[in-house]
């Protein structure tokens, strides 16, 4: 009888494993392990020293493994080959590599919300919806943009000089902007989260984010079926289809908007119908809709990706730009100086031209960019071999690791890389880097299609900021640790005093 519990218990623990982690080929797993790292357990590897890690060790934890392990490092992680370089010219092999496009395992935790939209999408579907949408983020929806999001950002202002002399945290103020902005441009709609931060749409994207956050740290929740068994899991679907249906059911008004419109021009109704001036990212995709035959669930999930690559990542950048000019009062003196030169006028709008002449703004939000990348961890699942310099081989089945908070923080690479210093991205300094030794916006084929439009909204944001008001950092540089989550975040409250000029 006992035998008989025993070898069921086995059985069940058996099948567990196979259910809860990830089972690599014999030959991934042989070839995988002629690289070094730190030995772990059988089956878990070194997942109960990371489950042991608060969020912000985790970080510091691969910083050190990777400095034990140099250049090539090996973890093993409940069943998966985790393999992370840091040397820009094997990041370069990877990244710029066109046969290994498949993002990793810990996205597959970003799946239910974002489906296949461009982030998450793999093969064929990527190739075709990545070329269909490059020409949305053409230069002309930029300049179409640029006066919605300096709305966006001189009402932030506004709300942090009604402040008075309060200190802020300035997180939450930015996160709330930089998602109206996302839904403006994205979705064609006004949200006013700044002025509502409790609506339920808003709470629902902390929600889901936050549980997306843990269900990536810890992979054995990656099977739907024992995720949806949890607490997390139950509220996560119920968070989940509130933001898919505020999501569809924007489509669906916009596509009713559409139909009215071509009947009145059909009717020749329409003299005073005014089109919509300025086309939101949803508005491109529905005039794709009828020619690429995009479905309402398409749309929905590229809508999705947009609405949260763009509002999250850039909130960081704009967050911990915002607070090291606060800390550095004289590369604040040096940006306030320039954009006072090139809009003397403080109620000029802002141009496109504006922003490129402002070299040592462009300067600035690099620096802050590699000090605290937004994206602090890039991975991709590799299906097929690649042999770096050396002799080194990287095979079919490993889960392949680049970690620009760390690669940016080499001091071979940035001397005393702790330092903020703007310096850093002047021209001549930029020549004489390897060009993957700088990638807040990954790299290669798959690098952030919205790039152009987060830096546009970036240097917005604080050009607004910065024409209006002087900004001291309070909370001291050595009190912040930072945690990496969907996007690098402070643990601590960045905390401000903003004053008029």
């Amino acid at each position: 009888m006992i035998f008989e519990i025993l070898i069921t218990l086995v059985i069940l623990l058996f099948t567990l494993y196979f259910y809860a982690t990830f089972i690599p080929s014999l030959r991934t797993y042989f070839m995988v392990n002629k690289i070094h790292g730190p030995k772990g357990l059988p089956i878990l590897g070194s997942a109960l020293d990371i489950n042991k890690l608060k969020y912000n060790e985790i970080l510091e934890y691969f910083r050190s493994q990777t400095r034990k392990y140099p250049r090539v490092t090996l973890i093993w992680l409940l069943g998966v080959p985790m393999v992370f370089l840091d040397e820009p010219e094997d990041v370069a092999e990877v990244l710029g590599n066109v046969s290994n496009l498949d993002k990793g395992v810990e996205y597959i935790a970003i799946q239910p919300w974002l489906k296949e939209g461009l982030l998450l999408s793999t093969g064929e579907k990527w190739h075709s919806r990545r070329k269909l949408l490059t020409p949305t983020f053409h230069f002309r929806l930029l300049e179409e943009n640029l006066q919605s999001m300096e709305r966006h950002a001189q009402h932030l202002v506004n709300k942090l000089c009604s402040l008075g002399d309060k200190t802020i945290d300035i997180r939450d103020y930015i996160i709330l902007c930089t998602l109206d902005v996302m839904c403006d441009t994205a979705m064609g709609i006004e949200l006013g989260a700044l002025d509502n931060p409790s609506l339920k749409y808003v709470k629902c994207v902390k929600s889901v984010g936050e549980v997306t956050i843990y269900r990536m740290q810890n992979l054995y929740l990656h099977r739907d079926w024992l995720f949806s068994l949890t607490s997390l899991g139950k509220q996560f679907k119920k968070d989940l289809a509130e933001l898919h249906d505020f999501t569809t059911k924007i489509i669906r008004e916009r596509k009713s908007e559409r139909r009215n419109k071509v009947n009145k021009e059909e009717n020749n109704q329409n003299d005073d119908f005014k089109p919509r001036k300025r086309k939101a990212f949803l508005d491109l995709l529905l005039e794709m809709d009828i020619e690429h035959k995009l479905t309402e669930a398409d749309i929905r999930e590229e809508v999705d990706t947009f609405l949260f690559e763009g509002h999250d990542t850039t909130a960081a950048a704009i967050t911990f730009a915002i607070y090291l000019l606060g800390l550095h009062q004289d590369v604040q003196d040096k940006l306030i100086e320039e954009i006072d030169s090139i809009i003397p006028d403080k109620n000029e709008p802002i141009t496109r031209q504006h922003l490129n002449d402002m070299k040592y703004m462009d300067q600035v939000v690099k620096e802050s960019l590699r000090v605290y990348p937004s994206v602090p961890y890039i991975s991709r699942l590799f299906t097929h071999d690649i042999k770096l310099k050396g002799g080194i081989v990287i095979p079919a089945g490993a889960n392949v690791g680049v970690l620009p908070y760390i690669m940016h923080r080499k001091p071979e690479i940035y001397p005393e890389p702790e330092k903020f210093d703007p310096e850093r991205f002047s021209p001549e300094n930029i020549s004489s880097r390897h060009p993957y030794a700088y990638i807040p916006f990954s790299a290669g084929p798959r690098n952030c299609i919205g790039q152009k439009f987060a830096l546009m909204e970036i240097k917005v944001v604080l050009a607004t900021l910065f024409k209006s008001v002087r900004v001291q950092s309070l909370t001291k540089r050595e009190d912040v640790t930072v945690s990496p989550l969907l996007v690098l975040r402070s643990d601590v409250p960045l905390n401000i005093k903003v004053t008029p000029r």
